[in-house]
């Protein structure tokens, strides 16, 4: 004899369902910035769906309540979107605005052009009014590629310089290996400006580094610009 068991499927699993089926695709690999913006958004529109009171302006520091059980606020989705993705919040806020703002028509002429249109170009074509958008895409799909030839070759001058410059100081601390005894038997003065001597080496590598750091942090930001 067979039981027949009443199934109520609600909205708010088949939401649920699809979050969770977003959520996976962002593990892929080769997503384009404009295909991630496009889930980014979806994510947002079911998120806000499943928790509306983390929707902007609605939050109030309340916390959540189901039936007789008291919940944990939810986090706002960029907060949480940018926790499962491991990036900033506002790189979530920037791809959720490019896509919501790009018209299909500019969304699909960046989708065909592949890499000629960069993360930074995409952010100042969803700016223009929409009836601008497209043709400055097609404008941006023509445009020469910028030279990263010389850049790389430069690149390449300045690490073998680097390196060559590592290879000779390491070289000539080899060499002083065999009077180590006359370095420890030197006096307390001589020691310290032995020690003076080394630091000086680290510090200027140590503000090398942080110099080399910053820039490169500059031009990142720029990129996303």
């Amino acid at each position: 004899m067979y039981h027949i068991i009443e199934c109520v499927v609600s909205e708010a699993d088949g939401l649920q369902a699809e979050l969770a089926e977003i959520d996976e695709n962002f593990v892929r690999a080769g997503l384009s910035h404009r295909e991630l913006g496009d889930l980014l958004l979806r994510r947002k529109e079911l998120y806000e769906a499943i928790h509306p009171e983390t929707r902007q302006g609605q939050r109030n520091g309340q916390t959540a309540k189901n039936d007789n059980l008291t919940l944990l606020p939810a986090k706002p989705f960029s907060e949480d979107t940018a926790d499962k993705l491991g990036v900033s919040k506002r790189t979530v806020e920037r791809l959720v605005q490019t896509a919501a703002n790009l018209t299909p028509e500019a969304k699909k002429t960046i989708r065909d052009a592949g890499d000629k249109i960069s993360k930074g170009a995409a952010l100042k074509i969803f700016r223009l009014p929409p009836d601008q958008q497209e043709e400055a895409a097609a404008v941006l799909t023509i445009a020469p590629p910028a030279p990263k030839q010389q850049g790389m070759k430069d690149g390449e001058a300045a690490l073998s310089e680097f390196k060559a410059l590592c290879a000779r100081y390491v070289s000539g601390i080899e060499s002083l290996h065999h009077r180590a005894d006359i370095f420890a038997g030197m006096s307390i003065s001589q020691f310290d400006a032995l020690g003076d001597s080394a630091y000086s080496v680290t510090t200027a590598i140590k503000g090398f580094f942080e110099k080399v750091h910053e820039i490169r942090h500059e031009m990142e930001k720029e990129h996303e610009n």
